[in-house]
């Protein structure tokens, strides 16, 4: 099993990759349509994560579509690697999956005044389950690191897993 490409979160692209200005997330609307997407406002950003499949990663591993947003007029910093994720199997056992980041290349970054932007992350194998999980639990942590923080927590989204031809091929690249 090959392990699929790092992936290129760096301020480089959060301000060089970005999709022109900022616009209502693409993301929202999907999170509408279907449960295995999801969006939330954190202070300016808007985010948006679904389940996604990319050519370039093998199928055991799981890959998450973030969709970024910032509706200020300040630089907002963006750290995703606050997130973590928990896969949720049938019978009831859990695993946490590692981020895959082989060369460090997820870090915080600043997302420029009024820019929108998409970046896959995978997610490694985890555990000895073999089998795909039913759900992935995303703990969104403090991606907005300038929010403060919420009283009732972390916000975190449990997202059904469906078949992985059902999934759309996720937007941006792995180096």
């Amino acid at each position: 099993m090959e392990a699929p490409p790092p992936s290129l979160l760096s301020l480089a692209l959060l301000a060089g990759c970005a999709l022109g200005n900022y616009q209502r997330l693409a993301t929202a609307a999907l999170a509408r349509n279907v449960p295995w997407a999801a969006a939330r406002r954190l202070g300016c950003l808007d985010l948006g994560v679904h389940l996604a499949r990319h050519p370039e990663v093998p199928r055991e591993f799981a890959v998450l579509q973030f969709e970024l947003g910032n509706r200020c007029e300040a630089p907002v910093r963006v750290d995703l690697t606050a997130v973590r994720v928990q896969a949720r199997y049938a019978g009831g056992a859990t695993v946490w999956l590692p981020t895959y980041d082989p060369r460090a290349e997820v870090r915080p970054a600043s997302l420029d005044v009024r820019m929108h932007v998409f970046q896959p992350l995978a997610y490694g194998p985890g555990g000895p389950e073999r089998s795909a999980p039913e759900a992935l639990c995303v703990a969104l942590g403090r991606v907005a690191p300038d929010d403060p923080p919420d009283d009732a927590g972390d916000p975190v989204v449990c997202l059904p897993v469906p078949a992985y031809e059902g999934l759309p091929i996720a937007r941006g690249g792995f180096a």
